[in-house]
């Protein structure tokens, strides 16, 4: 029979969930898709993972009410948690969800490693001495130093220093560009003003709005370059495959996760600590008019 706290599966299609209540031979099930409660027969579930006290401990990322807090304290059956709102929340752990770690690739490199990197001379990041260079903020140098681990032939540069916004959402950012040969160019502005996942799941609706907005001033920007764009009949568009994204780098793969769980579906076009997103990085460039290839040489 199942507790409450088992995670379980719908044999009609609902997906996955955590039983919140029982009653008799009726359990409610609160879902992972879009977080909707609804209360079903026990026959009509799978038991995926049966609840154990013991799976909560200190330091772990925990979900209760769609709100995505860490465990600091345990006391019996209770849990404390930090939603981040400056107070701690004591809940039952029956009705805490534990979110499994994700284990992220370390980007911080020893001196061997950084001199093999030195060694990639097909990847060039502008200026090469980035590393040793005050003016660039932690998150700027973690991107150069993995785009040059990772990406094969082309540059990158990043505005040396960050500057902050308010349009009714303070955002602290850094504009920056790669230009990966056979590829396109990937236009990127890092966005440090988010570690929360809750926060970032709150302003959503305006990081959207933005992300529109800023896309299109950048697309109109290159449009307006004799040198960068051509026309088609009528139609000027620009002449190499272009992408623009949001990178929130202090969004750590374990945050992108419990972000994914509370959002659902996510703007391909934001990405996450390195470039991570919910689809192939290097996908769903504008369109071009001609060929990339006779337009960049390294």
């Amino acid at each position: 029979m199942f507790v409450v706290g088992d995670r379980v599966n719908n044999k009609s299609g609902y997906g996955t969930g955590v039983i919140t209540k029982i009653e008799r031979e009726f359990v409610t099930v609160k879902f992972d898709i879009n977080s909707f409660e609804i209360s079903m027969h026990f026959k009509a579930l799978n038991l995926i993972e049966s609840f154990n006290h013991s799976s909560i401990t200190v330091g772990l990322m925990v979900e209760y009410n769609d709100k995505i807090g860490k465990a600091i304290a345990l006391d019996g059956d209770y849990v404390a948690i930090d939603f981040g709102t400056g107070k701690k929340d004591i809940l039952p752990k029956k009705l805490i969800h534990v979110i499994p770690p994700i284990e992220e690739e370390e980007i911080l490199l020893d001196e061997e490693e950084e001199d093999e990197l030195s060694d990639n001379e097909n990847f060039k990041i502008l200026p090469e001495n980035y590393s040793t260079q005050a003016c660039f903020s932690t998150s700027s140098k973690e991107l150069m130093t993995w785009a040059k681990k990772h990406f094969e032939k082309g540059y990158m540069a990043i505005e040396s220093f960050e500057k902050t916004e308010d349009n009714g959402e303070e955002i602290v950012l850094s504009n920056g560009v790669i230009v990966l040969s056979n590829t396109g160019v990937v236009v990127f502005t890092i966005i440090n003003s988010y570690e929360d996942p809750n926060e970032f799941c709150d302003d959503i609706v305006f990081l959207e709005r933005k992300y529109k907005i800023d896309k299109d001033k950048i697309i109109s920007k290159y449009l307006d370059s004799k040198k960068l764009c051509t026309f088609v009949g009528e139609k000027k568009i620009q002449s190499f495959p272009l992408k623009y994204v949001y990178v929130f780098q202090k969004i750590t793969a374990d945050k992108f996760s419990l972000i994914k769980r509370r959002l659902g579906k996510i703007n391909p076009n934001f990405c996450f600590r390195n470039f991570k997103s919910d689809n192939e990085f290097l996908e769903n460039f504008e369109p071009c008019s001609s060929s990339f290839l006779s337009l960049i040489h390294i």
